[in-house]
């Protein structure tokens, strides 16, 4: 695949934009799949009607192999832990698929200044307009903005209710 990508563009390759673009290449594939199993797959049909349910855009064999993959017990297991998991998660972020140096760039861009890291982590923390932040995030969030503003924990809180 590399190569390829040589083939088509020309710049200077360096380990770390290599180890970059096949990275990003990656993330872009898991994201198709994604999409194609939440468009196409369903976990309740037959494995005949799943096979049918193919999109126009793959081969018989890509899609076989993609159905027979999402069904076996080795992805099954592993997507059971994986709920688990996420459930266990009492930070979420709530930038959805955004990633952190895009919401850095768009921080930096508004603000006209980077922004540290407690910033961008507390900013992908954020939840809609309207929508409430639980006390346990609103803790940690108080107890970040403390180390940034370098304040004890009781006066931020003091500022807060009154």
């Amino acid at each position: 695949m590399w190569d390829i990508i040589l083939e088509k563009f020309n710049f200077d390759v360096s380990k770390g934009r290599k180890g970059a673009i096949l990275g990003h290449m990656s993330d872009l594939y898991i994201d198709y799949r994604h999409k194609l199993k939440n468009k196409y797959f369903d976990s309740k049909a037959t494995y005949q009607l799943r096979l049918r349910n193919k999109p126009k855009l793959l081969i018989v064999d890509e899609w076989k192999y993609l159905v027979n993959l999402w069904s076996g017990d080795d992805f099954q297991k592993k997507s059971t832990q994986n709920k688990i998991n996420r459930s266990k998660c009492s930070l979420p972020p709530y930038s959805g698929t955004k990633t952190y140096a895009r919401l850095r760039y768009e921080m930096e861009k508004k603000n006209g200044k980077a922004p540290s890291r407690v910033e961008v982590f507390l900013e992908s923390r954020k939840r809609k307009k309207g929508k409430q932040v639980d006390a346990f995030q609103q803790n940690v969030i108080v107890m970040s903005m403390c180390s940034i503003l370098s304040l004890s924990p009781f006066r931020v809180y003091i500022c807060a209710y009154v």
